[in-house]
């Protein structure tokens, strides 16, 4: 196998495992398509941990969630998923449904970038 083709198998791979983490992460309910120029700008400017962007649109997913004495936990793929207080947003919701944008470290481990309580039920 030549140095070039070498290469190949390690980046598909990659893209196997990389390209559905991306997919799965995204917004399936069409919130943004629904949402006012006026709405769609503020979420553009939400920032969460270390004033990061949390998105480009509301391309979160609409996640189970709970609050708890220590803080908030999402559930994505099953797990509950800590939501650190720097990513949890503190102000109003303008969407009225809950909101978390997934990231994934190096090691693909989903955590949360940023989350957007919903209302209390």
């Amino acid at each position: 196998m030549s140095g070039r083709s070498s290469l190949l198998v390690p980046l598909a791979l990659a893209a196997m495992v990389w390209l559905p983490l991306q997919v799965a992460a995204r917004d399936t309910t069409n919130l943004a398509q629904t949402l006012s120029p006026d709405v769609q700008d503020w979420v553009k400017g939400l920032k969460g941990i270390n004033s990061l962007s949390c998105c480009d649109d509301a391309d979160g997913i609409d996640p189970e969630w709970q609050m708890q004495a220590s803080g908030y936990r999402v559930r994505f793929r099953g797990e509950w998923l800590r939501v650190e207080p720097g990513a949890v947003l503190n102000e109003p919701n303008r969407l009225g449904v809950a909101r978390a944008w997934i990231g994934f470290t190096a090691d693909t481990r989903p955590y949360v970038r940023c989350f957007l309580p919903g209302p209390s039920i």
